[in-house]
């Protein structure tokens, strides 16, 4: 396995959750506000967004299903930016809007989710909690970073490149991906179907041998039987004499 690379590239990598909770949670808001979206109708589109901090778990078998976390991690970044950018472009269409504010959340999070147990198969043990540490270091940062830049990316450039710019900068920390090794475990996740699943020697003996058990325990009754059967005719036989 390749030497792992610094711990705060690692926790870095995170930034993808930081940077989509700040453009959902705060950028968005402001940006509705923009247009005339009456605030209750911006609280409940945003209630709703941050719901998948409560169910997005219900999904998280899937990341140890048929492809690697590192698969898992950079596919649903991709799937977060491009949420992010749809939500930005659909300012006047507040169902879209509301979809890919829902989209780019619960993916951001399956995104850091398998990005934490990927890491947590390749880092020693006493590294885990200074981990962990540049983890919610990117969380925090990110999120403080996108609230204080997003609102100026709008004024500066417009509502379509700032859009395809917040969503470029979701997907940017999985540049990391790059530098951190994927051992074999991790790769093992990618399931084969079992029909094309490649069975040791050892095993296809012991499978063998388990078909075959049922007859050697037959034979052994039958055996014990038999020796038992000798012993009470020889016992007979010495009676008989006396």
């Amino acid at each position: 396995m390749r030497r792992l690379p610094a711990l705060w590239v690692m926790g870095l990598a995170n930034g993808t959750l930081g940077f989509a909770s700040g453009i959902m949670n705060f950028v968005m808001p402001q940006l509705m506000a923009s247009v005339h979206v009456p605030e209750p109708k911006i609280a409940l589109i945003t209630a709703i967004a941050v719901s998948p901090n409560f169910w997005f778990v219900l999904f998280g078998p899937i990341l140890d299903v048929r492809f690697s976390r590192r698969w898992y991690a950079t596919l649903t970044a991709a799937l977060s930016g491009a949420a992010a950018a749809t939500a930005v472009l659909s300012l006047h269409h507040l169902i879209v809007l509301q979809i890919a504010m829902v989209v780019c959340n619960a993916a951001a999070m399956l995104s850091s989710s398998a990005l934490g147990g990927w890491l947590s198969n390749i880092v020693p043990d006493e590294q885990k909690n200074p981990l962990s540490k540049w983890m919610n270091i990117a969380l925090v940062s990110g999120t403080g970073l996108i609230v204080g830049l997003g609102g100026e990316l709008v004024r500066g450039l417009g509502v379509v490149p700032a859009g395809l710019v917040l969503g470029a900068l979701i997907f940017v920390p999985t540049v990391a991906f790059l530098l951190i090794p994927a051992p074999g475990p991790d790769r093992r996740l990618a399931g084969v179907p079992g029909h094309q699943r490649r069975r040791s020697p050892a095993a296809r003996r012991g499978r063998k041998g388990d078909r075959r058990l049922p007859d050697r325990r037959r034979r052994e009754r039958e055996r014990a039987a038999a020796a038992v059967g000798r012993l009470v005719c020889r016992v007979d036989a010495r009676d008989g004499r006396r």
